[in-house]
């Protein structure tokens, strides 16, 4: 029985390697490829014992070096993503730091508005009032701030 099945996968393996293909173009000049000629159009028969799978430059490649080439483009395009995510992440913090920053000297620009007295702290840990000049010097150079990174 053994001797019988292993006599028949021969038969199979002898007849698939002698199975004849077919190639031809369609009325619309789309390629098919076939077992059976079609009736309708003129086939090509193709050999297959000396056909090559592909024509690409990449077929000729063995597939070592192709899997290599696979896992070093899979490793470039992680590094790529993950420094496109690192760049996103510092443009995310960036923003916040912006928005932090608007919203600071808005607030200022809104107490300089109102004529608030204006004080800073010395060294001993005392209110100093600023008088009329350093007052406009402060008011100008939040105002420039401003201007500079929130519009």
């Amino acid at each position: 029985m053994k001797y019988l099945v292993a006599g028949m996968m021969l038969v199979l393996v002898a007849l698939s390697a002698d199975a004849q293909i077919y190639k031809w173009l369609d009325a619309n000049g789309k390629v098919h490829f076939g077992s059976m000629p079609p009736t309708t159009a003129n086939a090509e028969s193709l050999d297959l014992s000396t056909a090559t799978t592909s024509s690409s430059p990449a077929a000729t490649i063995p597939a070592i070096n192709r899997d290599e080439a696979q896992k070093a483009y899979l490793e470039s395009a992680a590094a790529e993503r993950k420094k496109r995510e690192a760049e996103r992440e510092h443009q995310r913090v960036v923003e916040q730091q912006t928005r932090r920053t608007c919203g600071v000297l808005s607030g200022m620009r809104k107490d300089l508005e109102d004529k608030k007295a204006l004080y800073r702290y010395n060294d001993q840990g005392e209110k100093v009032f600023l008088n009329d000049v350093e007052s406009k010097a402060f008011h100008q150079q939040v105002n420039e701030e401003y201007d500079k990174n929130c519009h």
